[in-house]
């Protein structure tokens, strides 16, 4: 059952969201590949509490609320089917019961932020002691909560240490004091919070890239 705002969504809601779940999908596919590789470099198995397999928890929880908010038999379906699809897999052997909870708490959440109209003054994310050593590292957390303030929520999350923010091109990642994002070599736009990331996107972003740095070119003649 599709999820509705108690107050209709703007277009730049709709926007922002869609492009938050666009970033979730390549954010999981990235660490899909990387939990991948930690099972391959692990014969005997790796912890459930490994960080790639906590960031996909995360992410299929993330995935799940932009579907139902955006509506899981609408624009939001994309989002809400690769949610459900990833929860049934291995990895999610654990951690099914906290991502549901999570889906919960951030829909209630972005439903409760319309109903009262919370501004970005009185806004809390409801994760500040939630996510808790034992389930998440702290630049996890950290991610986590930013998210919600900014992708989810819309409300300008205050970072300390850190530039402008800025959001990887391809998964979304955000600048943090831990994370700081590179620019395309070659259009000086793009910007990567790793060479993984850059990779996964050459393919999308090739002819993007050539182009702006024709424009580069001509403007430097």
């Amino acid at each position: 059952m599709s999820f509705m705002p108690a107050v209709p969504m703007t277009a730049d809601e709709m926007t922002r969201l869609r492009k938050s779940g666009q970033w979730l999908l390549n954010h999981a596919k990235k660490h899909m590949e990387l939990l991948d590789e930690a099972h391959r470099d692990h014969a005997d198995g790796i912890e459930h509490t490994h960080p790639n397999r906590m960031t996909l928890w995360y992410n299929v929880a993330q995935l799940r609320a932009v579907g139902e908010v955006l509506g899981s038999n609408g624009i939001g379906r994309p989002f809400t089917t690769r949610g459900e699809q990833l929860a049934v897999l291995p990895f999610m052997e654990h951690g099914r019961e906290f991502v549901d909870e999570c889906v919960t708490r951030l829909i209630n959440m972005f439903r409760d932020r319309h109903e009262l109209e919370v501004t970005r003054h009185g806004a809390k994310s409801g994760y500040e002691n939630e996510l808790t050593e034992e389930q998440a590292d702290p630049q996890l957390r950290r991610d986590y909560i930013a998210w919600t303030h900014e992708q989810f929520w819309g409300i300008p999350f205050m970072m300390e240490g850190v530039g402008p923010k800025q959001n990887c091109t391809f998964c979304g990642a955000r600048s943090q004091p831990h994370r700081m994002l590179k620019a395309c070599g070659g259009c000086k736009v793009a910007i990567y919070c790793d060479k993984r990331c850059q990779t996964m996107h050459r393919k999308e972003h090739k002819a993007e890239c050539k182009a702006k740095a024709g424009e580069i070119k001509a403007e430097e003649a």
